[in-house]
């Protein structure tokens, strides 16, 4: 959903430190991914600066004063939660819970179908378990998203062409610059983390009034936790720290945990995240 793609303003990458496995540290989707249903609240992770995937730029980001452009979260991901009304949600004539290009949309539903698992793990090198998780979150599931405070719908994350160029490069096997494969594995762990977490129980975003600033954006407080924030930030441009707003912003307690750069301790991010969380 566009959700990720205003993923928040995240610090940015600071020189592409790599994340290793072990238990060292992760980060938040997005922190406060503006709702662009999953292209930020809708997700679909208008994408264009982009998930994961940058932190809300309303009290979220008090860690830095540099943020990423492309932070999503995003929303991975973000677009700003408009002032759209019921009437306008029920003149929609699509699955997707907001407007998007006719393009954009018509990728997303090509990516829907497509039998495309085993060519994405084998040009990414990343793990076909959490491929497929990730793509039945962003591109196959409906959900409920609040892209507002009070205003919660239901449909597919909204497209961004952020995340269905990126899912199609690496499903084509073309040639992955370092950034793209960066993009691709923030986005796996954003998807996978935060799908895990929607399934514990934890929403989207918060529709809680209190949980979003004076500007229509999610402000990502531990007082009102979602999934969205709590994922590490998506489509990084570089091998970070996915988990640092954890401590600093979300009061998770992680000892040092971070994303491995395999993916293969997300299972163990989301016991601990759930944990942090009381889930």
């Amino acid at each position: 959903m566009r959700d990720e793609a205003a993923r928040d303003a995240l610090p940015e990458d600071d020189g592409g430190t790599s994340a290793s496995g072990g238990a060292d540290e992760m980060g938040d989707r997005d922190i406060a991914v503006p709702p662009v249903s999953d292209r930020s609240p809708a997700r679909g992770e208008g994408a264009g600066a982009a998930e994961q995937e940058s932190v809300v730029n309303s009290g979220r980001a008090a860690e830095s004063t540099s943020f990423e452009p492309n932070d999503v979260a995003a929303g991975i991901d973000s677009e700003q939660a408009a002032d759209a009304g019921t009437d306008e949600a029920d003149e929609l004539q699509h699955e997707f819970i907001e407007d998007s290009t006719p393009e954009e949309m018509a990728q997303y539903r090509r990516i829907r179908e497509a039998d495309d698992l085993d060519a994405l793990a084998d040009h990414s090198g990343m793990p076909r378990e959490v491929i497929e998780e990730a793509k039945q979150h962003l591109f196959q599931h409906q959900h409920d998203v609040a892209i507002g405070p009070g205003d919660v719908r239901h449909g597919y994350f909204t497209p961004a062409a952020l995340y269905g160029d990126l899912w199609e490069k690496v499903a084509s096997g073309a040639e992955l610059t370092d950034k793209n494969r960066a993009e691709f594995w923030s986005l796996l762990a954003h998807e996978y983390v935060e799908s895990k977490l929607m399934a514990a129980g934890l929403p989207y975003l918060s529709p809680d009034p209190r949980a979003w600033d004076e500007y229509g954006m999610p402000d990502p407080s531990p007082d009102y936790p979602s999934a969205h924030n709590t994922a590490p930030p998506s489509t990084r441009s570089s091998r970070t720290d996915l988990l640092i707003l954890w401590g600093s912003v979300l009061e998770i307690p992680r000892n040092n945990l971070q994303v491995a750069e395999d993916l293969l301790n997300l299972d163990e991010v989301v016991r601990v995240a759930k944990r942090g969380l009381g889930l």
